[in-house]
């Protein structure tokens, strides 16, 4: 699969407890394994329907969404056609038995991709960063999942800029999609 062997595959996770009364919870952050087939093949279709020319390059992690969702990806699509001054999309996928499941599309984001040890919904908040396509001062916003999908644009509300920065891990650095670009043949 030309998607599969360009993205460059890593793990982390949450292990989580989270309320099921949408509160914002505080986790830590733990390794896990990387997209599995269902997901890779998910991203391909539901990419490959999107844009003008399906991308050929994006960098996936899989992380652990608590108790209520085991494995979610993060694919940040890096392919130029994709792309624009404010940054990438960044899709979200659930990994379940009976398939996966879009929770996300997120435009204009750029690395670093941080998970966040807050919850909304239980869910871990995103953070991206914020920057060009109009927006001189660079920030991170973050992404509340609403108890179906995360906010789909990180300029405007539900997204908010924290007053100060969030806990969390980076999924997806700007070393990671260099990386990526580096392996392109």
């Amino acid at each position: 699969m030309h998607l599969r062997r360009l993205a460059l595959l890593s793990s982390l996770a949450l292990a989580a407890a989270c309320t099921s009364d949408g509160e914002r919870t505080t986790t830590a952050v733990a390794q896990v394994a990387e997209p599995d087939e269902a997901v890779m093949a998910f991203l391909t279709d539901e990419l490959a329907g999107q844009g003008s020319t399906s991308p050929k390059m994006f960098v996936a992690r899989t992380i652990d969404g608590g108790e209520a969702h085991a494995r979610i990806t993060l694919a940040y699509l890096t392919d130029a056609d994709w792309c624009g001054s404010g940054g990438c999309p960044l899709v979200v996928v659930e990994s379940k038995p009976e398939g996966a499941v879009l929770l996300g599309r997120i435009t204009i984001t750029r690395p670093p991709i941080r998970v966040l040890t807050s919850r909304t919904n239980g869910m871990p908040d995103l953070g991206v960063l914020v920057c060009g396509g109009g927006i001189v001062e660079c920030y991170e916003a973050v992404l509340p999942f609403d108890g179906r999908r995360y906010a789909s644009n990180p300029t405007v509300p539900p997204a908010r800029r924290p007053p100060v920065p969030s806990d969390g891990e980076v999924v997806i650095s700007e070393e990671m999609v260099r990386l990526a670009f580096a392996g392109q043949p």
